[in-house]
């Protein structure tokens, strides 16, 4: 069963309303939410390169994944994304993380970057920006998508 924040609330201090006007996620992407949620950090606090985007959908269709139905969640430190708040209101079943720490999100766990691990039954890789992140990472990165999607 897929659980849905509401459209709308009542409350503003609740945890979907945080989902919803502290976070800017796309509706049309959590009425579609596949499990794969992607945050991420572009450098120099602007949005994500075109390049780095193509990148990223590369990667979700190598992993057989339609990125129209992926959450991609921007990280701002002004406006901190928050595992606990997210988990609570999406389904999660794979957390990728580009250019942020797991603590800056509220994960406190013990990780390498690029390197795949699971935690409350949730697949999760924390690696570098995709932008500019050197072959042999983004070979180490694929090797771990491999396995976090059984490919």
């Amino acid at each position: 069963m897929i659980r849905r924040p509401p459209r709308s609330t009542l409350d503003r201090s609740s945890a979907a309303s945080d989902v919803y006007k502290r976070q800017n996620l796309n509706p049309i992407n959590l009425s579609n939410n596949n499990g794969t949620i992607i945050i991420y950090s572009a450098e120099n606090s602007g949005d994500i390169d075109p390049q780095g985007l193509e990148s990223i959908n590369k990667l979700l269709v190598a992993v057989k994944l339609n990125p129209e139905e992926t959450v991609f969640i921007k990280y701002d430190p002004k406006q901190p994304v928050n595992f606990n708040t997210l988990s609570r209101n999406l389904t999660i079943y794979k957390l990728i993380c580009f250019g942020i720490k797991a603590e800056n999100i509220g994960l406190h766990i013990e990780y390498r970057n690029h390197i795949y691990l699971k935690f409350n039954n949730i697949d999760i890789i924390i690696c570098d920006n995709i932008e500019g992140m050197e072959k042999p990472k983004r070979a180490l990165l694929w090797s771990q998508l491999k396995l976090m999607y059984n490919i």
